[in-house]
């Protein structure tokens, strides 16, 4: 066990002390307008992240988060958006989390959105989806 134990330890050890090397990451608090939670996040590289949230909002920054635009997807504002999955830059859904449920699509950045689904089912409640692909997802 402790001829195990020993390459362990000296692996780790090493390993600490590169971390050490590795670049600095900076924080930098951001502040919602008008009392937006945000809720759903997706990252799709270093530069672009999508996040969504109540009031119909979203939030992307494609360099890298040192710009971020925010906006609300029009005639939807009433529906607080639980998760975001983005593809790209231009493309992401959303999904609200209660009724009616709904999926929203943009393909040009979030300036538009087109309804992909409803469910006006009594109790419904959707909290999260992911994708492989643009085509296929749970």
């Amino acid at each position: 066990m402790k001829k195990i134990l020993l390459p362990i330890l000296i692996l780790l050890l090493i390993q600490c002390g590169q971390i050490n090397d590795a670049p600095q990451i900076k924080f930098i608090e951001q502040s919602a307008p008008n009392g937006i939670s945000l809720r759903g996040s997706s990252v799709v590289n270093d530069q672009v992240a999508w996040f969504s949230g109540t009031k119909g909002s979203f939030v992307k920054t494609t360099n890298g988060g040192k710009n971020w635009d925010w906006g609300n997807i029009r005639n939807f504002t009433h529906l607080d958006f639980r998760d975001i999955h983005a593809f790209s830059d231009k493309k992401a859904l959303v999904l609200s989390a209660g009724y009616p449920a709904k999926i929203l699509k943009t393909i040009d950045g979030g300036n538009s959105w087109e309804e992909k689904y409803s469910d006006t089912t009594k109790g419904v409640f959707f909290n999260s989806m992911d994708f492989w692909d643009e085509n296929n997802g749970l």
